[in-house]
């Protein structure tokens, strides 16, 4: 494929862009300036990752969190153009870089990919969905989209009028919520969904494909009363794959050092596992667990542990493959990136057992949950008493959001903690607040 041809290729991905004169840059670069300048992607500095962002100066917050996914997303976009470049033709126009457009995405979408994550973590999450269940739902990877095509400010009508590419990209779920609620979706938590109020923008994103490979793009499948899709674009498994790999390896060296794991954590819950054949084969040249050294020295050696979680993080992105997704004909749509079966069973080890069993269900972490979802409840129920009375520009969210609870919601979900926590207060402490304060 010549060059003018992958230009004029790349050109179907984009949402038809506005340039200054004299901007030089790809509408893809300009779009990754429009998320680092953005306000969301700035409010993430305030906002909890798995602890809350005030508890400490040591562990990620959703900022650094997403800083570090974009620094792992542009190592496996390079493995992958190191070493797929000519894995299938139709595949190698989309991860050539001659016009910016494979890796200036994947970090693009990276990050962008936590901006609609309310504040106090996955409770706020939960809140959200629970107060909105009824009213169109909510969910942090649609609050993403519906940031990234409506909320934001450089475009009047179209956020910041992404690229399709870009759209692909964060659109982990392709499904819609009506779809998701009226396919048995019946769970407490937030189906994995994407809003209906986003449809025209994921429908514009799709245009290029065929109408088999659209309609193949939004299956879900039903087990017990949770829906889960079926697909995501090339792009959007590059991000997740980042995702996963921060997730599995950081908060795990983020809940060792801020002692949230105890050694006896170590000792009797996870080094039996590490240490049994087939995570030991598989890890032990590149980790030291098979040196004669104690596996929980991690706890009290920051050095090994560094050492131990870059270990990890090394050995997850280079398992990763591509893999091709049957029933596909446009190559964005029929490749995916995948982990090898070790990897992906390291990852559930440490998200499931580690992260979610060993610290955000202890009771100490669960309490601040729970406190976090009262907050938003509370903040959300006088909002929804008199929104053109508390909140600042109500006609403009009002405006963008077509309806009192979403617009409510909205401006609840772009809340860091700290000032989710401030308008509490104001709103029910007594003796806190004053009239001059920033609201």
């Amino acid at each position: 494929m010549s060059g003018k041809e992958l230009k004029e290729l790349e050109k179907t991905l984009t949402l038809g862009d506005y340039q200054r004169d004299g901007d030089e840059r790809t509408p893809y670069e300009r779009e990754q300036a429009r998320i680092i300048h953005s306000s969301s992607f700035r409010r993430l500095q305030g906002k909890t990752q798995v602890t809350g962002a005030d508890e400490g100066d040591f562990h990620r917050t959703r900022l650094t969190h997403t800083l570090e996914v974009c620094q792992i997303g542009c190592g496996i976009a390079a493995r992958i153009q190191r070493n797929f470049i000519k894995y299938d033709e139709s595949l190698s126009p989309y991860i050539n870089d001659a016009y910016n457009s494979f890796r200036t995405v994947t970090a693009s979408a990276c990050y962008a990919h936590d901006l609609g994550h309310p504040p106090f973590g996955h409770g706020g999450e939960k809140a959200l969905y629970s107060l909105m269940k009824d009213k169109g739902g909510f969910e942090g990877n649609a609050q993403t989209l519906r940031i990234l095509t409506k909320l934001e400010k450089y475009h009047e009508t179209a956020g910041i009028n992404p690229t399709r590419r870009l759209l692909l990209a964060v659109l982990k779920y392709p499904v819609s919520y009506e779809a998701a609620i009226s396919g048995g979706h019946a769970a407490s938590l937030p189906p994995k969904c994407r809003y209906g109020e986003e449809t025209d923008a994921v429908e514009h994103a799709l245009e290029i494909f065929s109408e088999s490979d659209r309609n193949k793009f939004q299956d879900f499948s039903v087990k017990g009363n949770v829906v889960k899709p079926l697909y995501k674009s090339f792009d959007a498994s590059v991000m997740e794959a980042a995702d996963d790999i921060a997730n599995s390896s950081h908060d795990f060296e983020d809940m060792i050092a801020r002692r949230l794991i105890l050694p006896k954590d170590l000792k009797d819950s996870i080094s039996p596992i590490f240490m049994n054949s087939g995570y030991k084969d598989w890890l032990g040249r590149d980790l030291f667990i098979d040196r004669g050294e104690k596996f929980d020295d991690i706890y009290y050696d920051s050095k090994k542990r560094k050492k131990f979680v870059g270990g990890i993080s090394a050995l997850l992105l280079n398992s990763l493959y591509i893999k091709e997704v049957p029933g596909f004909t446009h190559p964005l749509l029929k490749y995916n990136a995948a982990f090898s079966d070790e990897a992906k069973s390291l990852i559930k080890l440490l998200k499931d057992k580690v992260l979610m069993e060993l610290v955000v269900n202890a009771p100490e972490v669960q309490m601040l949950e729970i406190r976090g979802q009262y907050v938003i409840k509370k903040i959300f129920e006088a909002f929804s008493d008199s929104p053109e009375k508390l909140i600042k520009n109500w006609t403009l969210h009002r405006e963008e959001s077509g309806s009192k609870e979403r617009g409510i919601c909205d401006y609840i979900s772009g809340m860091t903690d700290s000032f989710a926590a401030k308008i509490y207060n104001r709103l029910y402490s007594p003796g806190t607040g004053s009239s001059k304060d920033e609201i």
